[in-house]
């Protein structure tokens, strides 16, 4: 069974019982649905867990989620991020923007940083460009090498 068919029950509805349980609705949008956000995040868990958190480095970002571990709301940053955290956009571990690639990319981006509407590449990123769903360099994904292998030897390390 692939990572895809676990998120349904075994067997799997059909088409018709997914659409009349309104988890999916098809409406009249042409080639787009809406789908019920449990649902989709039932989907998307497995692949949400496989995520690496920076369990240092998300708590010093995120003061809110440092309270709540300590009040024992969430075990771990890594708690909160799979449950919370990756829906909210926050980010797992430190992402640096290369320069060069965004702004040839994203050219309005360099407009408004020579305007003075933004400090850097990295700044806009942190605060806009993780939202829009911009990439902060070529062939970026949570899973790449570049930023999780440091991360997650470091997390091994740690017995997390």
């Amino acid at each position: 069974m692939g990572k895809q068919d676990q998120c349904l029950p075994n067997p799997p509805p059909t088409w018709a019982e997914i659409v009349n349980r309104k988890l999916i609705d098809t409406g009249s949008h042409g080639r787009f649905i809406a789908v019920d956000q449990h649902f989709m995040r039932s989907c998307i868990s497995r692949w949400v867990e496989d995520i690496c958190v920076d369990e240092d480095w998300y708590l010093s970002k995120y003061h809110d989620v440092q309270n709540a571990v300590s009040e024992k709301i969430f075990t771990s940053a890594r708690q909160h991020y799979t449950q919370v955290g990756f829906y909210e956009n926050r980010f797992p571990y430190e992402i640096l923007v290369d320069e060069e690639f965004y702004y040839a990319a994203y050219p309005d981006v360099r407009a408004a940083c020579g305007e003075g509407g933004h400090k850097s590449a990295q700044e806009h990123f942190e605060l806009f460009g993780f939202r829009e769903g911009r990439l902060p360099y070529r062939g970026f994904h949570f899973l790449s090498v570049q930023d999780v292998l440091p991360v997650c030897l470091k997390n091994d390390a740690a017995g997390i």
